[in-house]
């Protein structure tokens, strides 16, 4: 257990100091100010701290090189994620236990912590597959798009299938449906109508994308309860004057995501400082017992599918 004293918090455009209780690898307190604290701290007050990145990577799994899937969490560590995003493809629904399983025994040996969905061409897209998700805690699955054939889909049952677990669906285009923005446009419409979670497949996952993902608060965030995945960086401008001096120095320049943080840790553990690099292998797999557990309200209910809507009180008359 120690105490992460009074470092500099930027959030929503707003300098503030804050003191983090870190114990057993989770944020266990939260104050502004703990001048009495009497055992381990660490003097943070000179950087910028930010929660750690997810990160996601369709083809880290494709590698079984052991040093280039070494390269590739270097890599992430730079950009200050800590807990990677993955899938596996899987080429029919009997695949799909088999490939998850795989995936697992696969990440075994990672350093970052990892959520594991599956990679599926678009015909897999049913509501049997997604029955399968829900039994098997896959909280995401990368839709390959080749060609747009989405009004065929039996939109409603799949929003039907998805009810009591929320998987995301990340669609990727390729071949004509790449160059198509009609077929973009067609999946965001169908995703709204019938209720159902999607997102881009962005490298470094949002705060909506992880809500979406039931990934956040646990990451992504530094709350009470939360992971204690955190980056360090340093101050763009020094200032060794008064505290009020040092928080509107450090509000000259509030963009920190672009720089490579300084120091990066995850669960309590430091993973990168500076140059040096301490991979142990000792990943968690996280499990998501409920995407979108914790979306904002007004994501919630811009999201609610107004087919399904329409499909229950159609049931009721």
């Amino acid at each position: 257990m120690y105490l992460l004293n009074e470092a500099i918090r930027i959030k929503h455009g707003q300098v503030c100091k804050l003191s983090y209780v870190i114990k057993n690898g989770k944020v266990d307190y939260i104050k502004e100010r703990m001048p009495y604290w009497k055992n381990w701290r660490v003097e943070s007050s000179s950087f910028v701290l930010a929660p750690s990145k997810v990160g996601f990577e369709s083809s880290f799994l494709r590698s079984d090189q052991p040093m280039e899937r070494t390269q590739m969490e270097r890599k992430w560590l730079q950009c200050g994620v800590t807990t990677l995003a993955v899938t596996k493809a899987a080429q029919s629904e009997r695949n799909l236990s088999k490939a998850f399983h795989e995936a697992h025994e696969q990440m075994k040996t990672s350093t970052l912590d990892y959520v594991i969905g599956l990679t599926i061409p678009l015909r897999l897209l049913t509501p049997s597959l997604l029955h399968q998700c829900r039994r098997l805690k896959i909280p995401f699955l990368q839709v390959m798009i080749n060609e747009d054939t989405l009004s065929h889909l039996p939109w409603s049952h799949l929003s039907d299938a998805l009810v009591s677990y929320q998987t995301m669906l990340l669609p990727r285009y390729s071949g004509q449906a790449s160059k198509n923005q009609v077929t973009e446009r067609k999946w965001k419409d169908f995703c709204k109508q019938y209720g159902i979670s999607t997102a881009g497949t962005d490298e470094i996952w949002t705060k909506e994308t992880l809500q979406k993902s039931g990934l956040y608060p646990t990451k992504g965030e530094l709350l009470i309860g939360s992971d204690a995945d955190y980056l360090l960086y340093h101050q763009h401008k020094d200032h060794y004057m008064t505290r009020r001096a040092r928080m509107v120095a450090a509000s000259d320049n509030l963009d920190y995501d672009k720089d490579e943080p300084a120091i990066v840790v995850r669960r309590g553990q430091v993973l990168k400082a500076g140059p040096s690099y301490f991979l142990n292998n000792q990943g968690n797999s996280l499990s998501i017992l409920k995407p979108r557990r914790l979306l904002s309200i007004e994501y919630a209910s811009s999201t609610i599918g107004t087919q399904h809507v329409q499909d229950e009180l159609n049931r009721v008359i």
